[in-house]
């Protein structure tokens, strides 16, 4: 395949990172390839119902288009019949991602009985993406000594020692204070109180573009599985020294049969090379932590826990979080414009809860 051809095909695959057209593209190229898709890959069989025929025809178009630029039609079959294979099943396995519009702040409580965690994002667009990651141009094996290493390099852990450190501080608390203090970590934060969500989700009001420019989202949780809760320290510290690790590749495509070298934090090299799609769909699905322990007065008052995905491939600075079916996530879509009118009942009726509070609980005790 010539360079051209490869790049249509990558974009077809991890298209912006975009989910949603990875679904799309899969069930409207189901009907067509179906009984060759079950000769290939008899054992792994999946039904999906077609939809959207002309989704269908716009893709095997650009099939067709691409083909020409591809020496022997009998590798672009196979690849392409690979290709599907690798769309159906993470089709199948990826978690819906539920949107809804609201008008209210009112509206974000869910009256369902579950328990369930809350995060603002100021633009709906945005995917759940540590920190760490955003902007991290290396192929590594992140985890706890390879994240003090990437802290040593800029003088953050120096500090830290120097200033914050007491006797009895924990690896816990070190991650959590880089969270807050240089939002630098591999936590995402959430809370359990949807107000404060939503007023994050709000809280960049002062910049006129962004803030009616964008949709802004609340991002709602719900865990299935007790076993992903920390609830001590203790526990919190043995897993970010033994359990934790991201494996991230800096690329914005992956390639199946290609040998990546990921650098270790002892300046070694671990080796990966992933053959199949079903392959990579297990190594891309994360597992996680929810660490509901609080370590400041501003967390304590924010109702704050942390998310930790881990053991999982990094493609691109994206996390599949929606192959893991221990989570189900639901989007609250904050319309542009309803957002100042939504902001300003929260400073009329939860004004405990504003930006300008959440950042610095005091105030309440102040006023």
């Amino acid at each position: 395949m010539d360079k051209y051809a490869l790049d249509e095909l990558r974009t077809i695959l991890f298209l912006d990172s975009n989910a949603e057209y990875v679904k799309i593209a899969a069930r409207k190229i189901t009907d067509y390839y179906r009984y060759s898709y079950r000769e290939t890959y008899e054992g792994n069989r999946i039904d999906l119902d077609p939809e959207s025929l002309y989704i269908l025809d716009e893709i095997f178009h650009r099939i067709i288009n691409i083909a020409e630029y591809i020496d022997g039609l009998s590798k672009t079959i196979v690849y392409y019949l690979s290709l599907i294979g690798f769309l159906l099943c993470f089709y199948n396995q990826i978690e819906r991602l539920e949107e809804k519009k609201i008008s209210d702040y009112k509206q974000v409580f869910l009256e369902n009985g579950k328990i369930v965690f809350y995060r603002g994002h100021n633009n709906a667009e945005w995917r759940l993406i540590p920190s760490v990651l955003r902007g991290l141009n290396k192929t590594i094996v992140l985890n706890d000594d390879y994240y003090f290493k990437l802290l040593d390099n800029d003088g953050t852990e120096e500090k830290f020692n120097e200033y914050i450190r007491t006797p009895d501080t924990n690896t816990y608390d070190k991650y959590a204070f880089m969270q807050h203090a240089s939002s630098y970590s591999p936590f995402i934060d959430f809370t359990t109180n949807p107000i404060i969500s939503t007023s994050f989700a709000l809280s960049n009001a002062s910049s006129f573009n962004d803030f009616r420019g964008n949709d802004s989202a609340i991002i709602v949780l719900n865990n299935k599985d007790e076993s992903n809760f920390i609830r001590n320290k203790k526990d919190a510290k043995y897993f970010l020294k033994n359990d934790f690790n991201i494996r991230i590749i800096n690329s914005k495509y992956f390639k199946l049969g290609e040998k990546y070298m990921l650098e270790k934090s002892d300046g070694t090299y671990e080796t990966l090379c992933i053959t199949s799609y079903f392959d990579l769909i297990n190594e891309l699905r994360p597992e996680y932590k929810i660490i509901t322990v609080p370590t400041n007065d501003r967390m304590k008052y924010q109702k704050g826990l942390f998310l930790c995905f881990y053991n999982c491939l990094c493609v691109n600075s994206t996390i599949w979080y929606e192959l893991n079916k221990d989570a189900s996530f639901l989007k609250f879509i904050i319309p542009r414009r309803t957002k100042r009118k939504m902001l300003d009942s929260i400073y009329k009726e939860q004004r405990q809860y504003d930006p300008e509070h959440l950042l610095d609980p005091y105030l309440t005790f102040k006023e």
